[in-house]
């Protein structure tokens, strides 16, 4: 499989031998973030289960799609907390997991210190409550924590915001 950038991928058609291109549809930048969900959750949309449709994203393109979405967590997303501890989680395992797995590991995993806030996302999460209110110096400082701990990961990329 050939692998460019993010925002254009050269992927094997399910159905013949021949390539497609498959775009990032406009705006959308978490088009391979939905597309990995649906395939991990086996979620068919209309036909048959995804994984017999289609491949898994790869890692390095499913990495890249983060890191463009990384800036806009905060601003953009109804959990940011547990959208961070989401990404935190992806490029620890290289996989995703669902937004409530992500901020249980998170518990274990980042620190006493962000702790009451992610326990605080995860109660208004399992009520269906959106836990984003907005730019806060205490969620600025986890989203750079995030972003230090992935960097950790991975020295040769450095931070992603």
């Amino acid at each position: 499989m050939e692998t460019t950038r993010a925002h254009k991928w050269v992927v094997d058609d399910p159905i013949s031998s021949h390539y497609k291109i498959v775009r990032v549809p406009e705006g959308r930048r978490d088009f391979l973030l939905q597309r990995q969900d649906a395939y991990q959750a086996g979620i068919a949309f209309v036909g048959p289960d995804p994984c017999e449709t289609m491949r898994s994203v790869p890692w390095p393109l499913l990495a890249e799609n983060l890191g463009f979405l990384f800036p806009y967590i905060i601003t953009n997303f109804k959990n940011p907390v547990l959208m961070l501890c989401r990404i935190a989680y992806a490029h620890t395992h290289r996989n995703l997991c669902c937004k409530r797995r992500a901020g249980e590991w998170a518990l274990e995993t980042l620190g006493e210190r962000w702790r009451p806030m992610i326990e605080a996302a995860l109660a208004l999460y399992s009520e269906g409550t959106a836990d984003n209110t907005g730019l806060s110096p205490v969620l600025q400082e986890f989203e750079e924590y995030c972003a230090g701990y992935i960097g950790s990961l991975q020295p040769d990329r450095g931070i992603l915001c």
